[in-house]
This record gives C-alpha cells, structure tokens and sequence, in this order.
C-alpha cells in the first residue's frame, strides 16, 4: 500500500526539519530580528562615535567609588567609555592621546580619568589598552585628597596626582558624556559603578573570572549601584541588573549583539520581548 503525506502537513514536516538543522550547529546574528543562539559568545555592545547610553544620577559620591567595564577597541580609538556626573561635575575613564584628555580630537589608546572641572587623570607609566582585544578595566577612586587608582586586567597603576572631584549630579553617560563631544568608538560590555573603593583583590576577582556567570556573580557581591551588562537585542533600554531599577537609554549610532569577552550561552536581556528588524539605535 503505498502512503502519500497530506499537503498540509508537508510544510509542517519541512519546518521541523530545517529547525533540526539550524539548531545542530551556531546561528550566525546579523540584525536584531534575530536571537542570539549562539553558545560561543557573549554579548556587547559597539558605538560609533555618536552614540551612548544615557543613564540616571547613580552616585552622588566624591570619594569611595569604582567604575568598571570591559572594553574592546578598534584600530583608532577615541572617547569616553563611562562618565558619571553632567558636564560641570563628576568624574569618568576613557581612552584618547598620552597625556591630554579623551576628547574625540585627540584619538589613542592611552588610558585617561577625567574629574571634571578639576583635572585630567593621568595613570603612572602612560598604560595603553591594545586594540581588538577585551580588556578588563577599572577606575578606582578612594579617599579625598588621594591619588585615584587604574586597573588594566587586574594590574594596578596609581595616578600620577591626587585631587577631588565635584560630587556628580544630572545624571552621567555609557560611551559619550552629556556634553556631547567625547564619544566613543569602542565596543563596551558590562559596565558596573559601585559606592566604593573595590579593593585590589576583588578587581583581581572580576578581572580573572572566565565565565559571564562567574563575571555577574563577581560584580554583584560586591553591591554595584548600577550594572549594565550592554546585552540587549535592541533598544532604547538599557537594563540594571544591580536591583536598583537605575535604567538606562541608549540614542544614537548603538550595534547591539557584538561578541563579548566570555563564552557564554546567554541570551540576550531582550529576547524575550518583541523583536525590532534593525541592529542599530537611531533614538
């Protein structure tokens, strides 16, 4: 007896078996229609020189506080990685030529801190962060009057001066600062601010992790104020995922999906909502 298969039921038939082998091996992302299936790579972040994420006033701290993030930057690098505080007030860490600020007409690879209205923070030995490879970085500014002090991959380099900053107020900035000229073109991944002085061994800890979970669970029993991990499928939300509900808006020229510093199986913060066609913010 011969068997014939019902036309309904062959596109059913197809569909499951195209599913079979789509998920037998990676699945490439190219938009943000898309989900990352991917158990390869982490997720990131790319800017493109006018493009940030917009975050709340987080911090109104002038002394014990850490910036930190993982960054990975192209062959002409330039801008501000994170900046805490408006354009008057507060403090942020970016990259741009030795010893004179990260301003995006003075492009390099030389880490810088910036206290606002104050000074530009220097790190001693003038370390530079190689680009196209992820680099664990870390601003840490202790006690007032005191040098702060810089981390590259867990590795410590104290300020060349001490000083004060102003105590941050109208809200701070992911990839640009709110003035608008110190923007960034470097893929960013998991930024995390914290009300204090993270100690030379608890950066060691996040800095050496191998793993986002391992990374997360690192961050987080160290209470940040605010932890964007830069994982999401589109925009314009930004997620917190400290807790502190402090969410952040992305605008501008923003490719979301990158490849982050770990292997990893996680999905991207969105995919569980309704998905976009595009891969870049234009807000």
């Amino acid at each position: 007896m011969k068997m014939y298969m019902s036309r309904r039921l062959l596109p059913i038939v197809i569909g499951l078996a195209i599913g079979i082998i789509t998920l037998s091996g990676p699945v490439l992302v190219t938009g943000c229609n898309q989900r990352a299936a991917s158990t390869s790579t982490g997720m990131a972040v790319s800017f493109d020189g006018s493009g940030q994420v917009s975050i709340p006033n987080i911090t109104t701290a002038q002394a014990n506080v850490t910036l930190e993030s993982w960054v990975k930057l192209p062959a002409n690098p330039k801008g501000c990685f994170v900046k805490i505080g408006d354009a008057n007030t507060g403090y942020g860490i970016g990259v741009g030529a030795s010893h004179t600020s990260f301003d995006t007409n003075y492009p390099g690879n030389a880490l810088i801190g910036l206290y606002e209205n104050t000074a530009w923070m220097y790190p001693t030995g003038d370390p530079k962060l190689s680009p196209g490879a992820w680099h664990h970085i870390a601003f840490v500014i202790g006690a007032a009057g005191t040098a702060p002090k810089f981390y590259i991959d867990g590795a410590p380099q104290v300020a060349t001066a001490p000083n004060t900053p102003h105590a941050p107020s109208g809200g701070g900035a992911i990839g640009n600062d709110l003035g608008g000229d110190r923007a960034t073109n470097a893929t960013l991944a998991k930024v995390a601010v914290y009300n204090s002085a993270l100690s030379p061994e608890r950066i060691t800890a996040h800095a050496t992790a191998t793993s986002d979970a391992s990374y997360d669970t690192a961050v987080l029993a160290d209470a940040p104020v605010a932890f964007y991990e830069l994982n999401e499928e589109n925009g314009p939300i930004a997620t917190d995922s400290s807790g502190n509900s402090n969410t952040g808006t992305y605008s501008g020229g923003v490719k979301f999906l990158q490849p982050g510093p770990f292997a990893s199986s996680q999905q991207p913060a969105s995919a569980a909502s309704p998905q976009q066609p595009e891969s870049t913010s234009q807000h």
